[in-house]
C-alpha cells in the first residue's frame, strides 16, 4: 500500500503537499500496522512483500482469504503548506494471489474438490510430456488410470512462493473413498527433475497422501518466485490396472 501525490501524471510524491497517514486494520477492526513516512517525501508506505518485508504484518499467513480496511488521512505533523487538505492516490499491489477455482465440482461426499481438471491425456508418461493440473487455481483434481500396470502418469503444478502443495489420490469418482483394487504411489520432482518426496499409502486405503501439515517440508515452496513442481502418479503392484483421481490443494 502506498499513498502518491493525486495530481501528477508520475508517481511521486515531492512536493511537500500531500502529508498521509496509512493505516491498515483486519476484518474485527483491530490495528494490523500503520505507517506516516515510509514513502516517497512525506507519503506513507506500507508493504509486506519480499523475502525480508518492511512490515510482515501485512502478510495474509492464514491460508485462507481475509478481508482488510485501509485508512488514509492526514498525518498530525502534516506540512503547512498542506494544511491538512490534498489530494492523493492509494497504490495498492496483491502479490502471490491465488484465483479462486472457475468451476466448482462437489464429489458425491459434498466436499468441494475444487477445479476439474478433466481426465489425464496420454502420452503423459515424461516430465517432458506431463499434463499441467494446477497453474492458478487454489485446489483442483484430475482422473488417471494406471493402464498398463507398468503406467506413469506426471502432472505438472506450479506453486506460488511461500505456498504448501497438498496431494492425495482416491477412487476415480469418490473423494472420499479408496476401493481395493487401488493401490498408488505418487512422488514429487522438482523443475530439474530431482525427486523430493514420495509416498504409498498414507491415505485412504492403499491411496497415498502428501501433506504439508504433516510435517512434509518438501513440498513447500520456501523461495520468492512461482516454481514448477510434477507429480508422477503409479501404481505399487507390477499386476494391477486401475483408475484413480489426484486431488491437488495449494494452502
Amino acid at each position: 500500500l502506498e499513498v502518491i501525490e493525486g495530481n501528477r501524471t508520475s508517481e511521486t510524491c515531492e512536493s511537500n503537499g500531500v502529508d498521509s497517514l496509512l493505516t491498515l486494520y483486519d476484518s474485527a477492526g483491530a490495528l494490523v500496522v500503520s505507517n506516516d513516512d515510509a514513502g516517497r517525501g512525506f507519503c506513507s508506505l506500507i508493504d509486506g512483500t519480499g523475502s525480508t518485508p518492511l512490515n510482515a504484518a501485512a502478510n495474509n499467513t492464514t491460508g485462507t482469504t481475509q478481508t482488510y480496511y485501509v485508512q488514509v488521512r492526514a498525518s498530525s505533523s502534516a506540512q503547512a503548506n498542506a494544511a491538512g487538505q490534498f489530494d492523493y492516490r492509494l497504490a495498492v499491489t496483491l502479490t502471490n494471489v491465488l484465483t479462486a477455482p472457475t468451476t466448482a465440482i462437489v464429489s458425491g461426499n459434498g466436499t468441494n474438490d475444487g477445479l476439474d481438471a478433466g481426465s489425464e491425456t496420454e502420452p503423459n508418461g515424461l516430465i517432458a510430456t506431463a499434463n499441467t493440473m494446477l497453474d492458478s487455481q487454489t485446489k483442483a483434481f484430475i482422473t488417471g488410470s494406471v493402464s498398463p500396470a507398468s503406467d506413469l502418469d506426471y502432472y505438472q503444478i506450479t506453486l506460488p512462493a511461500g505456498h504448501a502443495i497438498r496431494l492425495e489420490t482416491t477412487d476415480q469418482n469418490n473423494s472420499t473413498t479408496c476401493a481395493t483394487t487401488v493401490d498408488t504411489v505418487i512422488t514429487v520432482y522438482n523443475s530439474t527433475g530431482t525427486s523430493l518426496t514420495s509416498d504409498d499409502q498414507a491415505g485412504i486405503g492403499n491411496c497415498s497422501l502428501l501433506d504439508f501439515t504433516a510435517g512434509n517440508t518438501q513440498i513447500v515452496n520456501s523461495t520468492t518466485s512461482d516454481q514448477t513442481y510434477f507429480v508422477q502418479v503409479k501404481g505399487f503392484s507390477t499386476t494391477a490396472t486401475f483408475n484413480y483421481r489426484l486431488l491437488a490443494t495449494i494452502q
